[in-house]
């Protein structure tokens, strides 16, 4: 711990010590991917590897995270592998090697597979995984530009213009042009396709679809993006980038190397808004050279007379047929290029496809970029997601995919999680995210993120970096082992569901145009389907959803006890239709065939009138909207034929309205499977869980997401047998508090707040264990109060130093602050160059000039001292070398020895404290700017404290030795960082039969406690307590509880008006207008409240 010295430099550098026992479980488990046959189409663990009651405690290395590892700077082989044994040492499988912006490696070059081998090798040696990345940035596709450098392979789209004023050389690209009235997205009148000879008319605006290439971009390296519904262009793709890793590293594929990972693939933006001003809206949509011809081919007619309604709607028109086959025919080009081509190749060649597509959430977003999202799963081996922030319940994105997962028998289910939450993201929050994701069914986790480096731009790289850069690192195995239990439980056996639900997506398709947001059919269907996934888990009623191209390749209607619709491996025992606008025909057949069979369907009103795209007449539509109907009515409907006839026969008296009250009563009966209720006997709201079976087992797991606390949980489960409860947190299994009835056994439980638990019921009695006992209340409570309690910093305070004074740049003199970032824009705008930020070209791309055009800029700092510190004070800069430093008027030598701070591109500069007066102090900074460099904040690190004034000019004060309760930034410490040792004693006439130590009140990521010197554990999430009885003696007892923060106080962001963000990433790091704030926000830490003893018994 630092106590008024320096860290040593090697406090980071501790090599990752590995077991025997947990390397050789790993090595077994790779083994026996080669061996039969299970449920999920993979590998059979045969009885030769340790049952799941054995490893259960240390799972092996498969179910543990693979964070994304940020490839962000120039790549080093020794430190690539230092930082492979850190990912270890936190408990990490491995990682994703991950390009990233600010990337100097030059990509998929030589070097670049040096690297990515000496990272497999070293993963290796520890008994680890490497997974690989298949772009430099994202969205997947482009190879960074390498393959799109061939104009043959960029992205293209179909371009309406909507022009005041003739445009001939516009009109003359034209494939067809309109004399259109447009308002709100509706053409209100439409003229007949116009000839080449074509002038204005009064009232009304030019419509002409030209096909064009995508512009070229910085962010894809001065190229563009793939044309992902082009089999060529992917084709090429796969070339460039999959059998080059093959070519390199292509002996570890399904080893040491279990899979590739793919970004944010998508076809391109339907009716993006490329540019809207008065004389000019240009509108987007994906295309492909041979979009029309193909279209032409399957379904036999020419899209070139449908192209308005692709866009807009049209005043009187209903039916939109040809906009369902854009739809339809767009994604079938994109599933079947790009998912089906990868996931092909990946698996001939032993990789597991996994990733994400772009905006999988919504009905409208999934239309937009990718069409139908879980198509593109079934062709991932292992199909993942992407959820963003810290509160952010994406509940369809996880139930699409997992149910694509379900039905395909694949048993891994990637999430990427954990991204833009910010430095202040804490450990229960990671457990809070993680759990309900695991709920749903995710098994595969990939951190976002993990830096290889802080330099420049990178550390504003959507943070925090769970890493070695945040100072909880060497706590995080912890949260690790955790989840690794939690997915080797969730990947045991097969899920258990009753309810299936159509996925609507398109009839998504058949309302998507242009301003669809102003569309309140539109919206409607956007905000039903998560309406009744709301109703039915609020209601602890699980489901899958199906989606419509799914049913007509994978499900049949069997009948053995009972009718079952099949999708897939699954089997459900009633489907609900969702309020649809179209559904295919199909669909209806199959459930025309399950009803017959005495299946149960249920239509949520509205019904469909439209049956695969197209519009059913009126009859057929009023007998859909009646439940009795008149003889000359069923005399009409009689002479109907095909799909309205078996619509209307379906839906009978299983029409219900859209209401939470109608979908619970029809659906609860046939398709509740287990029920989790508080004291009070209600469904508790607030839970997730995931049910499965294996031959001998059931196993729930149960996660509560609220923040209330329930201290009797009835968990009844609809099977008999022998209950026992696992604790994912420690490991260990007890005998459950249960009871038989008729209907099956109730498991009586606690949930805390953000609490889990998992059940594990056996069909055939086997051997007792340990019953759990109540907690109980204590008999007493000891609180360690005091005044003030005495502390130790793991590091040294720190003064943030990130608006100059004063600055000059070129020669042209500034006397008021500004943010350093802000001066940097400044001082590349002098200088000529582009803004650094995440949409440059990577400096892979970019020729090292050796003599660079620079200007001089100077930087001056203004601080008070009131106390001038002893010891050691150092100031930590990237990139000293680059400067001539000034602590008032001394200069400052550099010294490339003297260590880093936080990450290694921030280098510490030891300073003389007697450079430093009472009063005004200043650091004056000079460089020669070029466009390789970048203006940062710099720190001031050593032992003293640190008054704000006015929130905003910073006071070195004389240091802090004891702390009140409360917030430290008020005490002191208002950039710090680290971590907090607070030191307790306390005294106790004898020893305590049980007592165990609680923190009721505090700010921070977790904590972790010593007595007597004895390690007692980490509290990683409530009801953050820790029983620390064997370490208490009579008399006096020394407690020591350390306190973790997180770099949000020192690395920002510093100067946003809003307390906190919804989600941070490089834009809440430069904040204009009313988003900005001079005075300092900042986030409070400490101990708020004192700690207590619960003594028991």
């Amino acid at each position: 711990m630092w106590n008024g010295g320096a860290r040593p430099v090697n406090g980071h550098q501790r090599h990752c010590l590995l077991s025997t026992q947990h390397t050789a479980i790993s090595n077994l488990s790779r083994m026996v991917f080669k061996v039969g046959k299970n449920w999920f189409g993979e590998v059979k663990i045969r009885r030769i590897i340790m049952s799941i009651e054995k490893n259960f405690a240390s799972p092996s290395v498969q179910y543990r995270g693979k964070p994304f590892w940020a490839w962000n700077g120039k790549l080093e082989e020794q430190e690539l592998r230092h930082q492979v044994r850190i990912l270890r040492k936190m408990g990490f499988a491995g990682g994703f090697m991950h390009s990233r912006v600010g990337l100097g490696t030059k990509y998929l070059s030589e070097e670049w597979f040096k690297m990515i081998n000496a990272c497999v090798d070293e993963a290796k040696k520890t008994g680890g995984e490497m997974w690989l990345y298949d772009e430099d940035r994202w969205p997947s596709g482009a190879a960074g530009g390498i393959v799109t450098k061939n104009p043959k392979y960029r992205q293209r789209r179909l371009t309406a213009y909507v022009l005041d004023r003739k445009d001939s050389r516009l009109l003359n690209k034209g494939i067809r042009t309109y004399y259109v009235r447009i308002k709100n997205g509706v053409i209100e009148d439409i003229s007949a396709p116009l000839s080449k000879n074509i002038r204005e008319k009064k009232g009304y605006k030019l419509l002409t679809f030209i096909p064009e290439i995508a512009e070229c971009s910085s962010w894809y390296n001065g190229y563009t993006y793939l044309d992902t519904l082009s089999e060529d262009a992917v084709k090429q793709f796969i070339k460039v980038t999959f059998e080059a890793y093959k070519k390199h590293c292509g002996k570890e594929f399904g080893k040491t190397i279990p899979g590739i990972f793919t970004d944010e693939p998508n076809h391109g933006t339907v009716c993006a808004v490329l540019q809207s001003d008065q004389s000019t809206l240009k509108i987007g949509i994906p295309w492909t050279d041979k979009f029309a011809q193909i279209f032409r081919k399957t379904f036999g007619y020419e899209i070139k007379d449908h192209l308005p309604e692709l866009f807009f709607d049209l005043k009187e028109q209903k039916e939109y047929t040809a906009r369902y086959h854009y739809h339809l025919l767009k994604t079938k080009l994109f599933v079947g290029s790009f998912a089906k081509l990868i996931g092909d190749w990946c698996k001939k060649n032993s990789l597991l496809f996994t990733g994400h597509v772009l905006c999988e959430r919504s009905l409208m977003s999934q239309t937009s970029v990718v069409g139908a999202a879980m198509r593109f799963y079934e062709y991932m081996q292992a199909p993942g997601i992407d959820i963003l922030t810290a509160h952010n319940w994406e509940y369809e994105t996880a139930k699409q995919c997992t149910s694509v997962a379900n039905q395909m028998a694949k048993k891994w289910v990637l999430s990427e999680l954990y991204g833009c939450t910010g430095w202040g993201f804490t450990f229960q929050e990671h457990k809070m995210v993680g759990d309900w994701q695991a709920a749903m069914g995710i098994n595969l986790r990939c951190q976002h993120l993990s830096w290889y480096t802080m330099k420049q731009a990178a550390k504003r790289d959507y943070p925090a970096s769970i890493f070695y850069q945040s100072p909880w690192w060497q706590e995080y195995s912890k949260v690790e082992d955790y989840f690794s239990r939690v997915n080797a439980i969730t990947t045991q056996g097969k899920p258990i569901k009753n309810l299936l639900i159509i996925h609507p997506i398109e009839s998504m398709w058949m309302k998507y145009r242009t301003n669809c947001g102003d569309s309140k059919d539109a919206q409607f269907l956007e905000n039903s389907l998560p309406s009744i996934r709301t109703w039915l888990l609020e209601n602890n009623i699980d489901f899958d959803y199906g989606d419509e191209e799914f049913i007509a390749k994978y499900a049949e209607v069997k009948k053995a006890k009972e009718p079952v619709f099949k999708v897939g491996k699954m089997e459900y025992k009633t489907v609900l239709v969702p309020p649809m606008v179209t559904i295919r025909k199909t669909t209806l057949r199959l459930l025309k065939k399950f009803t017959d069979a005495g299946g149960e369907v249920f239509f949520v009103e509205p019904v469909a009138e439209f049956v695969d795209g197209k519009q059913l007449s009126e009859p057929e539509r009023f007998a859909l909207h009646r439940t009795k109907c008149s003889a000359r009515l069923l005399a009409s409907l009689r002479k109907i034929k095909g799909s309205a006839r078996l619509l209307a026969s379906l839906i009978g008296d299983k029409k219900i309205k859209f209401s939470k009250d109608a979908v619970l009563k029809v659906v609860s009966d046939s398709t509740k499977i287990i029920s989790i209720k508080d004291k009070q006997g209600r469904e508790i709201k607030t839970t997730n869980f995931m049910l499965r079976e294996d031959e001998s087992k059931y196993y729930l797991f149960v996660c509560n997401t609220g923040n209330k606390e329930y201290n009797t949980v009835s968990i009844h489960l609809p099977f008999t047998g022998y209950a026992q409860e696992w604790n994912p947190l420690t490991g260990k299994a007890y005998q459950a508090d249960f009871k038989k009835d008729a209907k099956g056994i109730t498991v009586n439980t606690r949930l805390y707040a953000y609490g889990s638990t998992i059940i594990v019921v056996k069909k055939n009695k086997q051997k007792n264990l340990p019953q759990l006992k109540p907690v109980g209340k204590p008999s007493k409570i000891i609180k360690l109060k005091k005044s003030s309690y005495p502390i130790i910093l793991s590091e040294p305070n720190v003064v943030v130093l990130d608006m100059p004074d004063e600055y000059t740049i070129s020669g042209k003199k500034y006397s008021y602050p500004e943010e350093i970032l802000k001066i940097d824009d400044m001082a590349r705008k002098s200088l000529g160059v582009a803004p650094r930020g995440g949409q440059m070209c990577q400096p892979w791309t970019r020729k090292k000039v050796i003599n660079p055009k620079s200007i001089p800029v100077e930087l001056i700092y203004k601080f008070n001292c009131d106390f001038i510190p002893g010891g050691l004070i150092e100031l930590a800069v990237e990139s000293p070398g680059r400067y001539t430093i000034f602590i008032n008027k001394d200069e400052l030598g550099i010294d490339s020895k003297s260590g880093w701070w936080v990450d290694k591109s921030i280098q510490k500069i030891p300073v003389n404290s007697q450079l430093l007066k009472k009063g005004k102090n200043k650091i004056i900074m000079k460089i020669n700017y070029t466009e390789y460099d970048g203006l940062e904040s710099i720190f001031l690190l050593g032992n003293f404290a640190v008054n704000l004034t006015d929130g905003i000019r910073p006071v070195i004060k004389k240091p802090i030795l004891q702390l009140k309760k409360g917030n430290w930034i008020k005490q002191g410490f208002p950039f710090y960082s680290g971590s907090v040792i607070y030191n307790v004693d306390f005294n106790i006439p004898s020893v305590l039969k049980k007592a165990v130590l609680r923190l009721p009140d505090f700010k921070g990521v977790c904590f972790k406690v010593k007595v007597n010197m004895q390690d007692c554990g980490t509290a990683l999430w409530p009801p953050y307590e820790l029983d620390v009885t064997p370490a208490l003696t009579s008399g006096k007892n020394s407690v020591l509880i350390e306190l973790f923060s997180s770099r949000r106080n020192s690395f920002g962001p510093l100067h946003q008006t809003e307390p906190e963000n919804i989600g941070t990433g490089p834009g809440e790091f430069v904040t204009t207008g009313k988003r900005w704030t001079q005075r300092y926000n900042l986030k409070p830490y400490g101990l708020f409240s004192e700690p207590v003893i619960e003594v028991y018994g």
